[in-house]
C-alpha cells in the first residue's frame, strides 16, 4: 500500500507571482507511522514582505538553493505517495506552478489529501484553521508558520482522523513522477539550507563533571578578558566625520564589545545602512576602518599577543573580512623612542584620521608640524610613499614609520610621563612652532575651485573638501582637484592601487607611462562611482586620500612645474588608438571624412535601404541615388574590416590576450585554467584580463559604428539568420580568434561616449538587447486580461516587433501558447488552460469541443479538472461555462428532475409534469429516453403523466437476485463476480456492478453497505440508477494486477479479490464454453490432454454451469438456456443450445 507525504509551504504571498520560500514534510506509512523528515530553505529570487508572519528574512535565505536545485529531490520524496495538507488548494497551486515554472506538469488524479475537509466532516460547525483543529485536538505546533512544524501537526492530526476512521482516505491514489518528468529535472548537488532558528520543545537535561565546570569557567573567563579588552580599545575608534557613516560605526562599536554579531545586532546594522544610504560596499569599507583601528590599538602597548592576534581574527570573521587581510595588518612594529617636543609629521591617509593622531600627539606634548631638519619622525600610511614630504624625509635621513609604530611609540611616551607636560617647540630657523593643518591658509590656493562656492563651513576639512569635490565636480578629472596633485607619486595607497587594478592601469598593463598617467589624470568620480561594489563610503574615502595628497605636497612647499602645469600637452603621439591610419581606413578621395562616416552609419544601418523601399513609385528616386544606395553595401565591407583589425590590434599587444577572447570571455574558462596555462598566478589572468577589457573598452571608430550601428538595425529583437543574410561578414572568425566578429564587436567599447559599451548580446539563435526580457515581459504583464490571455497583435506593436518574430520567440524562450491570434501565459495547469479557452470563446463549450484544443490531455481528466474549479460550472450534459457568466448548472439527470418537482411542490402542487420536464431537459442536451428512465425509477414515480418523489414508505429493497445478474457465479457457497480489469479500476474509481448485488444485502435506494476486507472496508451504494463498489484500486496494487486481467470478486459476510482464470480468444467448443465461466481449475487435467480433442464431457461442464447459476447440476438444458437468456447472455445461451 502507498504511503502519505504531509506537506507544507511558507510562500513570500498568495499571488501567482509568488514563490515558495520553505518546504516541510514529513513521510508517513501506509499506516500513518512516521518515517522521516525532509525539510529546506527556498531562494526565492524575488523580494518579499511578510517577514512578519513566516519570521524568514533575506538575510536567512542568503546560501539556500532555488526551487530548480531542489527540484529533483523534492520529487523523489513525493513519489509514489498520497500528499496531505491543511488548506490544500494552496500547496496545490504552488506545487503545481512551481514545478510547472520548470516544464513538469502533475498528473491527473485524486492524489491530493485535505485535513481542512476532514476537518469539516469531524468538526461540523467548527472553525478548521490549522491552529483550531490543533486546539480542539490537543494537539502542540512546536513552532507555527515554520514548514516542518506545521506539516509535522498536520501529520498529528491527520492520523487522529484515520484512528477515528480509517477508511476516510481510501479514495486518495499516489502521486506519481514518470521517468520523464524526472529525466527533466535537473541533478544538483546545492546543499539543502535548514532553518537554524526553531528549537523543538521540552527539557534538556544536562549534568557536568567537574572537568566540564572547569572548561566551562575558563571559557567564560577567556570571553571576559575578551570583552574588556575590546571596551579598551573601542575607546579610542575614531569618528569618521561622514554623519551616516559615523551613526553606523557608533553601534557597531556597541555591538562588537563581546566580540560577536548576534541576529538582533546584525537586523539593526542592516537597519542603519538601509536608512542611510550605505550600499553592501560602503558596510564593508567601514567594517575595514573599524578593523584598522582595533589592531592600530592593539599595538599600541607594544605587542599583539597570540590570544589577541586569535580575537582581532575572530572579529574579521563576524564582519566579513578574509583572514589574510587581518594577518597583514597585524605584523610586528619597529622600535621607536619619542620625547615631549619632538617633530612628529604625518602622510598620506590613515586608517585612524590624521586629525585625531595630531591631536593625540600633541596632548603627549609632542611638536605637529611639516618636515623639517629637526623633525624626529614621518608617520606615513605607506612607509614606501614617493611623496614630497617622504622625499625630503629621505633627504634630511628622518625615519618613516607606519601607524603602528608610532602607535606604541606613542604609548610609550604616555606611559612615561607622570602628568601632562607641554614643552617647547625645538629652537630651530625652520620651526614654526604652529600645526600647518590646523592653521586657517588660504585655501583657494590648494584647491582653486573652491572660489566657485561658500567653502566657510568646510574650513580644513578633508572629508569636507572631499565631499564638495564628490557633489559639485562628478565628471571633472583628478588633475582638477589641486595643483599640487603630483600624478608621479599619486595614487599610492592599496585602495587606489585596487581601483587602477580594476581599471586595468596598473603597470604592465598599460605599457606606456605617459599615456598611463594621462589615463589617471582623467579619472572622474563618476569612474569611480560606476566600478562594480564601489559605494559611497569607498568613493568618499577614495577622493578624501587625494585631497590628503594635495594637502601632504602643498606642506611639503616643492611645488614644481609638473604639478602646477594643467597637463595640456599633447599626448596624440603616446596614444596607440588615435592613429586609423594603422587600421587599413581609406576614406573616399571625394568624401570628406565627416560625411564618411554618415554614409558608414546608413550603411550598417540599412536606413537608405529602408528610405528607398518606402518610395511609392521608385521610379520618381534618380537612378543616380539608387546606385548610391546599392554601392553602400561595399561600406559595409570596409567596416567589418577595419573593426576586425582594431580588435587584431588590441590582442597583438599581449600575446595571451588572444587566449583570453578565446577561452576565458567566451568559454567560462576559470583563471586556474588559464593560469596554469600561462604559468601565473589566477591574480595576475585577472589583471591580464582586466587590462584586456579596457582596451576593447575604447577599441576604435570601426567597431563603435559597428556596434552601435547593428543596435539601431535590430533592437530589441532579430533572429540572428536576419543578420547572417544581412551581413554575413560578422559571421567570419578573425585569425587566432575562435568567435565570430560579432561575438568580439560585443565586447568592444568607446570610452567618454554617451552609451560606452554594448547594449545588446546574443542569446543562443537570437540578437537581444539588454533589458528585452523585462520589457517582454512587462508587455505581457499590461496587456493580459484576468485569464492570462493578451492579443498577440497589440502584443508586437508595444513591442515594436514584426508579428512572426513575437510568434518564434514565445514558442522558443516561454511556456506561452498562441491560439487564434491571442497569447495564454496561464498554462501551467489543465483548469488555467480550459478556463482561458472558454473565456477566450465567450460562450460554453462541450468537454469534448475543449480536448480537440488541449491535445495532451483526455476529456475525462479536463472534465475531472473542471469539475474541482470554482471559476467553471457544467451548465449542460459535458458542456462547460465560466461560474460568472451564471448560467444555469447542469449536474445529473435525477438532481434536475429533483430541482423541479421542488419548485412544482413549493407552488403547492404534488408534482411536475413529465412533458415539462422532457422539454427542459432537452433544452440541455437530454434525449427523451433518458429523462423517462430516470422518471419512472429509483426516487420517482410516475403517476398519470406527472412525476413525484418517492416517500419513504414507498422505498422498496431493490428486487433483483443474483441469480438474475449477469457475471454473478456461485462458487463454494457465495455470489462472485467475474470482472476483467480496465482502466478505471487502475485509476481509483469507483465501478457499477449487478443490482443482484444490492438486492442480496437487502439494500434499497440511496442505501449503502460496509463490506469488511483484509484491505479494509469496502462500500456497496445504491445510486438514483445503479449499483456500484467504491475503488478497488488496493487490491488491484497489492495484487499487482494489469489492465485486462480477470478476477473473482467475492460478495458475502465479507468481501475479497482474488484472481481468476486468464480469457483464452484461441479457445474453441467445449473449452471456449468453460473458459467463459471461469472454470478453467474445475476442468485442468481434461484441459491439459494435448490435441484437438479436449476429453472434455458435455454433461460434467453443464453440470458445473449449472451450480455456478445457482441451478441443480442436474437441471435441464432448457433451464440452463432459460436462465441464461434472463440474465442477457445470449451468446453463452446460443453457445449451449448448439451443443
Amino acid at each position: 500500500m502507498h504511503g502519505f507525504a504531509v506537506l507544507d509551504f511558507e510562500t513570500t504571498g498568495f499571488s501567482r507571482h509568488d514563490r515558495v520560500i520553505e518546504i516541510g514534510v514529513v513521510l508517513l506509512d501506509a499506516n500513518c507511522r512516521v518515517e522521516r523528515t525532509w525539510q529546506t530553505l527556498v531562494q526565492p529570487n524575488r523580494g518579499f514582505d511578510n517577514s512578519d508572519v513566516h519570521g524568514i528574512t533575506p538575510t536567512n535565505l542568503v546560501g539556500a538553493p532555488t526551487f530548480e536545485h531542489v527540484a529533483r529531490r523534492f520529487a523523489e520524496v513525493l513519489n509514489g505517495r498520497v500528499i496531505v495538507a491543511h488548506n490544500a488548494s494552496f500547496e496545490y497551486k504552488f506545487l503545481t506552478n512551481e514545478f510547472g515554472r520548470l516544464g513538469v506538469e502533475l498528473a491527473d488524479g485524486n492524489w491530493l489529501l485535505d485535513t481542512m475537509v476532514l476537518a469539516r466532516q469531524f468538526m461540523p460547525g467548527q472553525p478548521v484553521s490549522l491552529k483550531n483543529v490543533l486546539s480542539i485536538m490537543g494537539i502542540e505546533n512546536r513552532a507555527a508558520h515554520t514548514a516542518l512544524a506545521d506539516a509535522e501537526a498536520t501529520a498529528a492530526a491527520l492520523q487522529r482522523f484515520v484512528q477515528a476512521r480509517p477508511d476516510i482516505v481510501d479514495y486518495a491514489e499516489p502521486l506519481y513522477f514518470v521517468p520523464a518528468q524526472l529525466a527533466q529535472l535537473r541533478i544538483s548537488d546545492v546543499p539543502l539550507l535548514e532553518r537554524n532558528n526553531v528549537r523543538a520543545t521540552g527539557d534538556v537535561a544536562a549534568a557536568g563533571t567537574a572537568a566540564d565546570s572547569t572548561a566551562t569557567g575558563t571559557a567564560a573567563d577567556q570571553q571576559t578578558s575578551e570583552k574588556q579588552w575590546l571596551q579598551e580599545l573601542a575607546q579610542h575608534v575614531a569618528r569618521t566625520g561622514d554623519e551616516a557613516s559615523d551613526q553606523y560605526i557608533g553601534f557597531l562599536v556597541q555591538a562588537m564589545v563581546d566580540g560577536r554579531l548576534d541576529m538582533r545586532e546584525l537586523s539593526k546594522l542592516h537597519g542603519i545602512a538601509a536608512e542611510r544610504g550605505l550600499s553592501a560596499d560602503d558596510v564593508n569599507m567601514l567594517h575595514e576602518q573599524y578593523l584598522q583601528q582595533l589592531i592600530v590599538q592593539a599595538w599600541a602597548d607594544g605587542v599583539v599577543t597570540e590570544q589577541e592576534r586569535r580575537w582581532l581574527i575572530s572579529i574579521a570573521g563576524e564582519l566579513n573580512i578574509e583572514r589574510e587581510r587581518v594577518e597583514e595588518l597585524v605584523t610586528s612594529a619597529r622600535k621607536l623612542e619619542l620625547r615631549p617636543g619632538d617633530r612628529v609629521t604625518f602622510t598620506g591617509a590613515m586608517a585612524t584620521p590624521r586629525e585625531v593622531w595630531e591631536k593625540r600627539a600633541r596632548t603627549a606634548g609632542l611638536d605637529v608640524g611639516g618636515v623639517i631638519k629637526a623633525s624626529v619622525v614621518l608617520v606615513a600610511a605607506d612607509v614606501h610613499t614617493q611623496s614630497g614630504k617622504a622625499k625630503k624625509a629621505r633627504a634630511l635621513g628622518i625615519p618613516i614609520v607606519d601607524e603602528v609604530t608610532f602607535a606604541h611609540a606613542l604609548a610609550e611616551l604616555n606611559a612615561a610621563q607622570k602628568h601632562s607636560t607641554e614643552q617647547n617647540p625645538a629652537d630651530s630657523e625652520e620651526s614654526t612652532g604652529s600645526d600647518l593643518l590646523s592653521e586657517l591658509r588660504d585655501l583657494t590656493t590648494i584647491f582653486p575651485w573652491l572660489t566657485d562656492r561658500d567653502f566657510s563651513g568646510i574650513g580644513e576639512d578633508v572629508l569636507g573638501i572631499a565631499q564638495a569635490w564628490i557633489k559639485d565636480h562628478q565628471t571633472s578629472g583628478l588633475t582638477g582637484l589641486s595643483p599640487y596633485m603630483n600624478f608621479l607619486a599619486f595614487p599610492e595607497s592599496p585602495e587606489w592601487q585596487r581601483v587602477l587594478a580594476k581599471l586595468g592601469l596598473t603597470e604592465p598593463e598599460v605599457k606606456d607611462t605617459s599615456l598611463r598617467n594621462r589615463l589617471i589624470r582623467e579619472l572622474t568620480v563618476r569612474d569611480l562611482q560606476d566600478l562594480k561594489g564601489y559605494g559611497r563610503v569607498r568613493v568618499q574615502k577614495l577622493v578624501a586620500d587625494a585631497v590628503t595628497h594635495a594637502f601632504d605636497e602643498f606642506e611639503a612647499g616643492d611645488v614644481t612645474a609638473d604639478h602646477t602645469a594643467n597637463h595640456t600637452a599633447d599626448d596624440t603621439a603616446d596614444n596607440p588608438f588615435d592613429n586609423t591610419s594603422d587600421f587599413g581606413i581609406s576614406w573616399d578621395d571625394t568624401t570628406t571624412p565627416e560625411t564618411s562616416v554618415l554614409l558608414d552609419w546608413l550603411a550598417i544601418t540599412g536606413a537608405s535601404n529602408r528610405i528607398l523601399d518606402q518610395a511609392e513609385d521608385k521610379a520618381y528616386v534618380p537612378e543616380a541615388v539608387r546606385e548610391q544606395v546599392a554601392s553602400l553595401n561595399d561600406r559595409i565591407t570596409d567596416i567589418l574590416t577595419g573593426a576586425e583589425r582594431e580588435i587584431q590590434h588590441i590582442a597583438d599587444q599581449d600575446e595571451r590576450f588572444p587566449v583570453i577572447l578565446n577561452r576565458r570571455l567566451p568559454d567560462g574558462a576559470t583563471l586556474a585554467e588559464l593560469g596554469q596555462q600561462f604559468g601565473v598566478s589566477r591574480e595576475r589572468v585577472r589583471q591580464l584580463e582586466n587590462a584586456l577589457l579596457a582596451a576593447l573598452a575604447d577599441a576604435g571608430p570601426n567597431c563603435e559604428i559597428l556596434r552601435t550601428g547593428i543596435f539601431h538595425r535590430y533592437a530589441p529583437l532579430a533572429k540572428i539568420s536576419q543578420l547572417r543574410h544581412d551581413m554575413p561578414g560578422l559571421f567570419t572568425v578573425p585569425d587566432g580568434m575562435s568567435a565570430p566578429l560579432l561575438n568580439l564587436i560585443n565586447l568592444t567599447g568607446t570610452a567618454g561616449a554617451a552609451v560606452a559599451q554594448a547594449q545588446w548580446g546574443i542569446d543562443g539563435e537570437w540578437f537581444v538587447a539588454n533589458g528585452f526580457e523585462d520589457k517582454f515581459a512587462t508587455a505581457v504583464e499590461q496587456l493580459t486580461d484576468d485569464f492570462g490571455i493578451a492579443p498577440l497583435s497589440e502584443l508586437a506593436v508595444t513591442l515594436g516587433i514584426p508579428e512572426e518574430i513575437v510568434r518564434e520567440w514565445i514558442a522558443q524562450r516561454t511556456g506561452y501558447k498562441i491560439f487564434e491570434g491571442h497569447l495564454f501565459t496561464k498554462v501551467t495547469s489543465v483548469s488555467d488552460r480550459a478556463v482561458a479557452l472558454l473565456a477566450h470563446r465567450g460562450k460554453p463549450m462541450h468537454i469534448d469541443d475543449i480536448a480537440a484544443v488541449i491535445t495532451d490531455r483526455n476529456s475525462r481528466g479536463i472534465d475531472g479538472r473542471l469539475a474541482l474549479d470554482p471559476r467553471t460550472k457544467r451548465c449542460a450534459p459535458g458542456t462547460w461555462a465560466l461560474a460568472q457568466w451564471e448560467l444555469e448548472e447542469w449536474t445529473t439527470i435525477a438532481d434536475y428532475i429533483s430541482r423541479r418537482i421542488d419548485d412544482a411542490v413549493a407552488q403547492g402542487q404534488d408534482g411536475v409534469l413529465l412533458d415539462d420536464v422532457i422539454a427542459g431537459a432537452t433544452a440541455f442536451g437530454v434525449s427523451e429516453n433518458s429523462v423517462r428512465t430516470y422518471a419512472g425509477g429509483g426516487e420517482f414515480v410516475l403517476e398519470d403523466g406527472y412525476v413525484r418523489k418517492r416517500s419513504d414508505e414507498e422505498m422498496e429493497p431493490i428486487d433483483a437476485t443474483p441469480e438474475e445478474s449477469r457475471d454473478l457465479y456461485l462458487r463454494d457457497g457465495q455470489w462472485c463476480l467475474l470482472l476483467t480489469i480496465n482502466r478505471d479500476h487502475m485509476r481509483g474509481s469507483g465501478s457499477a456492478i449487478p443490482a443482484g448485488i444490492a438486492g442480496m444485502y437487502g439494500l434499497g435506494y440511496g442505501d449503502e453497505k460496509l463490506l469488511p476486507s483484509r484491505l479494509g472496508d469496502q462500500r456497496i451504494a445504491v445510486g438514483r440508477t445503479n449499483t456500484s463498489m467504491s475503488t478497488i484500486s488496493r487490491f488491484v496494487n497489492d495484487m499487482q494486477l494489469t489492465e485486462g486481467e480477470r478476477v473473482w470478486v467475492h460478495f458475502g459476510d465479507t468481501f475479497d479479490i482474488t484472481r481468476a482464470p486468464a480469457e483464452n480468444p484461441d479457445a474453441e467448443g467445449l473449452a471456449a464454453l468453460v473458459n467463459a465461466f471461469g472454470l478453467d481449475e474445475e476442468f485442468t487435467a481434461e484441459l491439459s490432454t494435448e490435441g484437438d480433442a479436449a476429453e472434455l464431457d458435455v454433461d460434467a461442464v453443464l453440470a458445473a454451469i449449472n451450480r455456478q447459476l445457482g441451478l441443480p447440476a442436474d437441471a435441464p438444458r432448457r433451464k440452463t438456456v432459460s436462465r441464461l437468456r434472463h440474465r442477457r447472455d445470449d451468446e453463452l445461451a446460443d453457445t449451449i443450445q448448439a451443443l
